[in-house]
This record gives structure tokens, C-alpha cells and sequence, in this order.
């Protein structure tokens, strides 16, 4: 009786693991692409990389927030990892 409860914590915390990663990926890429799109705007975001006074400020908004953004997919990679290893074990 108590292998099957904890059997059934195992599947329950990694089935969770997965699906909460499937989400967070799903909702980062959506945000993401959102952003992009919000500063778009037919294109007009390659003019503003191109400007004299404010171009090298949304170069480097934009980069830092690429970096930031992969901070966080692998911080939340890890944590994922982290919930099925500890159901694993």
C-alpha cells in the first residue's frame, strides 16, 4: 500500500516537473515575441538601432533583455530539473 502512494507521488512530481516547464517555455517565447512585436511596428525598430542619440541605448535595452531572458529559461530549466530529480529520488 505505501509503494503505491509513493508511486503515485513519483508520476504526480514528474508529470508536474513537465508540464509546468511546457508552460513557462510556452508563456516566455509568447512574451517575447509579444515584446517584439509591441516594438515592431512595421519594421520601424531597426530604425530606431540605426539612430544617433537613442540608438545605442536600445541596443543595449534589447541585448540585455536577450541575456535576461535566457537567464531565466535556464534558471527555469534548472528548477524543473531540480522537481524531477527530487521525485526521481
Amino acid at each position: 500500500m505505501g509503494y503505491s502512494g509513493s508511486t503515485l507521488a513519483f508520476f504526480f512530481s514528474i508529470s508536474g516537473a513537465y508540464i509546468a516547464g511546457s508552460k513557462l517555455m510556452s508563456s516566455n517565447e509568447y512574451s517575447f515575441f509579444s515584446f517584439l512585436d509591441d516594438f515592431e511596428n512595421d519594421g520601424n525598430y531597426l530604425n530606431m538601432v540605426d539612430d544617433q542619440d537613442n540608438g545605442p541605448a536600445f541596443h543595449k535595452f534589447l541585448e540585455d533583455f536577450g541575456w535576461y531572458q535566457l537567464l531565466l529559461e535556464l534558471i527555469s530549466f534548472w528548477h524543473v530539473f531540480f522537481i524531477i530529480a527530487m521525485g526521481t529520488t
